[in-house]
């Protein structure tokens, strides 16, 4: 029978998710420490496990800590995060483990990380933000497209951040990493923005409904399209399209056309990611190939007992809790399947 630890819980009404009344993790963490040291858990702190074996002959798993602390368990479950947060204590080391146990690990490499780059214009438009549209292209032609689930986007002192950006900035990680290359070796990753998603023919006809009215034809450009988004970023748009001082009248159609297609298509020029240090997951990990889904027991016959969970695993989730669900969910499967396996004989 399951037992709840007490943690009193409230629903987010915008988004239907479940947080906790009190709306702090340090509860969270009190009130599961409380509930493992009520059933006996020996919590040991400030332990790195550096050395992971089985041993054959009794199917016991031994584990050796960098302070030469030994433990020896008939069943393991390996917990130990990605790279991101390291000022936490994760480094990766689990990727390790598992490797040196035979296990197969996808390149790992910092997911839903802020990006690095210039701003439109070349101006510094560092604290503005606003509702966009953002798109992944992948693929030797372009042809692999994905769209951001969220639309908040922020420009920050060194690029570029917000929900929007998290939720694909993975793609432009493995395009600047050279995780994934085209057939004859280039890399065609490309993030591109619509900065109030808008489509063309709706820029077009605000344009030509502007023109028809009188005194909107000799207001200038930039004001005009900053009555749809920050002044700051309309100007720097109009820069870098060569209108910055254009009367909507002095306009020309091929100038129009262009503007319009850095409203819609803002090809994002990232150079680089600020990398685990602000990633909120990793990428990579543990092939999900050799994990028994049932269990998520190690596939790998000789290390029957070795259970992984959580970001070690190949897989992770765009924002928004999916990676905190992940964590949870395979956590629980891990460790409910390594305790009903305790059960039995430690060679079966």
């Amino acid at each position: 029978m399951e037992e709840e630890v007490g943690l009193e819980l409230a629903m987010e009404e915008d988004t239907s998710k479940w947080f906790p009344r009190s709306n702090s993790a340090r509860e969270v963490r009190d009130r599961l420490v409380a509930f493992a040291l009520d059933k006996g858990v020996d919590l040991q702190y400030n332990q790195r496990i550096t050395r992971l074996q089985r041993e054959s002959s009794s199917g016991m798993w031994y584990c050796e800590s960098e302070g030469g602390e030994q433990y020896r368990a008939p069943r393991v479950v390996v917990a130990m995060g990605g790279k991101s947060f390291p000022a936490v204590g994760t480094d990766g080391k689990g990727y390790q483990l598992a490797q040196e146990l035979g296990h197969t690990i996808r390149p790992v490499y910092p997911a839903l990380t802020p990006l690095t780059g210039p701003h439109p214009g070349g101006n510094q438009l560092a604290g503005v933000s606003l509702n966009v549209g953002v798109t992944a292209e992948a693929g030797p032609s372009g042809q692999l497209r994905t769209d951001a689930h969220r639309t908040g986007f922020l420009f920050t002192h060194r690029g570029y951040s917000g929900p929007s950006i998290l939720d694909l900035s993975h793609h432009a990680v493995i395009d600047i990493e050279g995780l994934r290359e085209a057939a004859d070796g280039t890399r065609t990753t490309a993030i591109t923005v619509n900065w109030c998603d808008m489509s063309e023919e709706s820029w077009r006809g605000l344009f030509l409904s502007a023109l028809a009215k009188g005194g909107s034809a000799t207001r200038l450009v930039s004001n005009m399209l900053g009555e749809r988004m920050p002044h700051r970023l309309a100007l720097a748009l109009c820069e870098e399209a060569g209108v910055a001082h254009q009367r909507m009248a002095d306009l020309t159609k091929d100038k129009r056309e262009q503007l319009i297609g850095l409203l819609t298509q803002y090809r994002l020029p990232y150079t680089g990611h600020q990398g685990y240090k602000k990633a909120e997951v990793t990428g990579g990990g543990v092939s999900l190939e050799e994990v028994k889904w049932e269990t998520l027991e190690s596939g790998i016959e000789a290390n029957r007992g070795l259970f992984f969970c959580g970001e070690v695993l190949d897989c992770f989730g765009r924002i928004g809790g999916f990676n905190f669900y992940w964590a949870w969910v395979t956590g629980r499967l891990a460790g409910m399947s390594a305790a009903s396996a305790r059960l039995s004989s430690p060679s079966s």
